[in-house]
Formats: structure tokens, sequence, C-alpha cells
């Protein structure tokens, strides 16, 4: 029973001492408080009569911390309202519920990049595809 109480005390004390990380302050206000300067690049092949297309936009868009994603280019129609996200426990990033193909922030240059897919269906041919995002965000 002593060497019990004592293994259970050894335990105690050897979790309570073991080392923490210091908590991050991560700035997320910073994705919010301001719209970004964005160039928006967006590509699709061809599919069936739907001719293939290949856009380059520069605008500004607004991260709400809800999760929406509005930009001020008119072209984009319907795309100009999207949805994004970022998941902490796998470190990924997501447009329109799904992860990006490819993304990262430069904090010093305070820029963000993010590449996607989004869902697109051509009303006139009955063609649904995908637009390739590529946007380049900067502050």
């Amino acid at each position: 029973m002593k060497n019990r109480l004592l293994f259970v005390f050894a335990i105690g004390f050897i979790l309570s001492s073991c080392e923490t990380t210091e908590p991050q302050n991560v700035n997320t206000e910073r994705f919010y408080n301001s719209p970004w300067n964005v160039e928006l690049k967006r590509t699709h092949g061809a599919i069936g009569l739907t001719p293939a297309a290949e856009e380059d936009h520069n605008g500004c868009v607004t991260l709400d911390k809800m999760g929406s994603m509005t930009f001020d280019i008119v072209a984009l129609n319907d795309h100009r309202h999207q949805n994004w996200g970022y998941s902490w426990s796998t470190d990924q990033f997501f447009m329109n519920w799904s992860p990006c193909l490819e993304w990262y922030i430069n904090e010093d240059a305070d820029s963000m990049f993010i590449n996607y897919d989004h869902h697109d269906y051509d009303v006139n041919t009955g063609n649904s595809f995908y637009w390739n995002y590529s946007v380049h965000m900067t502050k």
C-alpha cells in the first residue's frame, strides 16, 4: 500500500512538472479588421460545349470572423460571396467547406495565398464544373 501511494504521488509530481509550452498569442483580428487587396486568377478547362476560361481580377476582399468572404469584384457574379474556415487541429484552410489545394500565410509581408476549386454550373449547356481559384491577398 505504501509503495502504491508513493507511486501515485510520484506520477502526480512528474505530470505536474512537465514542461508546458507558452500559449501563442495569435492575432486573428488582423484578418477581419480591414479588407485585403486581392489579385485573383480563376481558370477552368473546356467541358462539353462550355469553352475553357481564364480570368484575372483585381479588387478587395473582406473576411468576416463568422466565415464569410466577400469580393468586391462584380464580374465574379454569385462567386462574389464565398465561405472560408480554418481548422486549428489539422492546420488546414478551407474554402467553401473543402480543403484548399494549397495555402500559406506570410506574416512578415502581411500576405496570404489560397488555391482552391469552386463548383459552378453553366445553365446554357447544363455542364457542372470547377473553377480553379488562385487568390493572393495583401494588406
